[in-house]
């Protein structure tokens, strides 16, 4: 179930874990499901009443695992981990409580109000997923949040036009007025030079992001940070600089495009191979 769910093979998911022994890359796996399961709940429920229901069945269910009655697949196996203590409940709990603001139409009035949002969504995954991979320093922890957060929010530039048909703009509300980007009109957008102004913003400020989040990650972690943040900015529509040239995001190279480019499975298989390895030296962790 919880393969299937996160996309099963070929998922930029399958292949950071790849590498990994079977129950950590078990427990991850299980933990995006129900990341998931909880994020469709909001933001695929066209009733707000609904998918208010079904967060308080996840809240009700999460806190059955933590007294090891669970009923769904993916909490159930995380069992042995909560069991032992290295699953958290309160997080998962808090995570459920960020996710209603995804439910209904969601403005964002500025930058900073939605890295907060990412911070207690997917930087909350993060950090849980890397506790689940044997990181438990607080350094480790909080670079986890904060490529998780970066990751998140690239994703938003990636996805708005699919959250602006649902009636989500996630995009900052100030930023849209100073660049001269009317709401009304995103739809249209891409097609105007306000809104490519916009955008050259958001990736040069996302870039400059990645690079000092990079820059204070110990050699340790380095090959995993890197992984996480190729894999995040290969997906940002980017805008090319002109003929033969491109906006160079994070360290991903030129792009000459600006539809998503994505790597390859082979190129994905090996960033996360190396990765894997290292995580696995870093927790003391053989297989």
């Amino acid at each position: 179930y919880c393969l299937t769910r996160t996309g099963g093979p070929g998922t930029d998911l399958y292949y950071a874990l790849w590498h990994l022994p079977a129950a950590q890359r078990d427990a991850v796996t299980a933990l995006h499901a129900i990341t998931i399961e909880i994020t469709d709940a909001a933001r695929e429920c066209h009733e707000p009443q609904l998918a208010h229901t079904k967060l308080g069945w996840w809240r009700e269910e999460i806190e059955r695992a933590g007294r090891e009655r669970a009923s769904h697949p993916a909490t159930q196996a995380l069992a042995p981990w909560l069991r032992q203590g290295l699953l958290p409940l309160p997080p998962l709990l808090q995570l459920i409580d960020a996710t209603t603001e995804d439910i209904g139409p969601v403005r964002v009035a500025c930058f900073d109000g939605l890295r907060t949002h990412r911070q207690r969504t997917a930087g909350v995954v993060a950090t849980l997923a890397a506790g689940l991979l044997g990181a438990r320093d607080t350094a480790a922890l909080e670079q986890a949040r904060t490529l998780g957060t970066l990751h998140a929010i690239t994703r938003t530039l990636a996805e708005a036009g699919a959250d602006l048909r649902a009636g989500r703009v996630y995009l900052p509300a100030d930023e849209l007025a100073q660049f001269g980007v009317v709401e009304r009109e995103l739809a249209s957008a891409d097609d105007t030079d306000a809104w490519r102004r916009f955008m050259e913003h958001q990736i040069e400020r996302l870039a400059r992001l990645y690079d000092d989040a990079l820059a204070s990650v110990p050699a340790a972690h380095s090959c995993a940070a890197d992984w996480l943040a190729n894999s995040a900015t290969t997906r940002l529509p980017v805008k090319p600089a002109g003929p033969g040239s491109g906006l160079s995001i994070a360290g991903c190279g030129p792009a000459n495009s600006r539809r998503p480019a994505f790597l390859s499975s082979v190129r994905r298989a090996r960033c996360a191979g190396r990765a894997a390895r290292r995580l696995l030296r870093l927790s003391g962790t053989s297989r």
